[in-house]
């Protein structure tokens, strides 16, 4: 019948979570089992669930947000030579001699006028990183969203009038 097969849904297994002993379902922590160790497990099921309804768009979604955070990085530390070179700071200072050194391996002589190019480049390529990880956020929420409002709709026209009329007023809320 229809509201059978609406109890064996994701809704029927929530509430028989509810009532269930911990460990019964993937992800949740058992009594004997550290909490790190459970926190893990369930963050990991949370993950692969998520990538379940987002598809390739997550683990794009996390690399974006890591080279924008790379990029961030390299306009940050780029900060300090210039900012020794406009005090007119002469110690040497190893982390920005390392900055330095680095620059130069990539080609880039640590002129004021070079050091500002790419501290706005960084920043612009970490603005264009933010707004594509930003749209793709969106992307993800709406499509989600989505998809489970589809499908909840879907599930109670499914489901039969006795089953409605069965059940209390406030148990659909």
């Amino acid at each position: 019948c229809g509201a059978c097969a609406f109890e064996q849904r994701p809704v029927g297994r929530i509430r028989q979570a509810a009532r269930a002993d911990p460990g019964d379902f993937p992800g949740e922590q058992t009594s004997d089992e550290d909490p790190l160790i459970g926190a893990l497990r369930q963050f990991g099921t949370f993950l692969q669930m998520f990538h379940e309804h987002a598809g390739w768009r997550l683990p794009t979604l996390f690399a974006l947000i890591l080279i924008g955070g790379l990029v961030e990085a390299v306009g940050i530390v780029t900060l300090l030579p210039l900012l020794n070179a406009a005090v007119g700071d002469t110690a040497d200072n190893p982390f920005a001699a390392s900055v330095v050194s680095f620059l130069q391996s990539a080609g880039v002589t640590p002129t004021i006028l070079n050091l500002l190019l790419v501290i706005v480049v960084a920043f612009t390529l970490r603005g264009l990183l933010v707004f594509t990880s930003t749209y793709f956020k969106s992307i993800i929420v709406v499509d989600i969203r989505r998809r489970l409002q589809s499908d909840l709709t879907r599930r109670f026209g499914e489901m039969e009038l006795s089953y409605y009329v069965n059940q209390t007023a406030g148990w659909f809320n």
